[in-house]
């Protein structure tokens, strides 16, 4: 997700679409990370829903990441966040409130979804490298 908020928005031109509060918060950790040493960049301290309204107001990203739709984007990464979280935070049943049919059907979206991200990037990278396609090892 990182590597496409800096894509589309270069020079930390993503400033600009992040609501104030979000924004302050991302400068919040980034002081509390510099403050323990890290060399962090403010785009590392980005939360995933940051990177999500980020990456959803691009359609070509939308586009590239194979999400037919703003709605179906946000309620991809939405899954994805919620499921994230629970992983993070250990939940013992990990299909609460859900089922392992649906657990496994948004993991096979996101494999799809990171698949099309790598063949994007091949896509960009490729005339740079003399037309050759192997950025990724298969």
């Amino acid at each position: 997700m990182q590597f496409w908020v800096n894509d589309a928005y270069g020079e930390e031109s993503w400033k600009l679409k992040l609501k104030d509060d979000r924004l302050a918060e991302a400068e919040k950790l980034q002081k509390e990370r510099r403050h323990r040493d890290d060399a962090v960049k403010l785009v590392d301290c980005l939360q995933f829903c940051d990177k999500t309204s980020l990456l959803v107001a691009e359609a070509a990203l939308i586009t590239k990441l194979n999400l037919a739709s703003k709605n179906k984007a946000r309620s991809f990464f939405g899954r994805a966040e919620r499921h994230r979280n629970d992983l993070e935070h250990s939940q013992l049943d990990l299909a609460h409130g859900t089922s392992w049919e649906a657990i496994i059907e948004l993991v096979e979206k996101i494999e799809n979804v990171i698949r099309h991200s790598d063949e994007a990037i091949e896509q960009e990278v490729s005339p740079l490298r003399g037309g050759q396609n192997d950025l990724w090892a298969d």
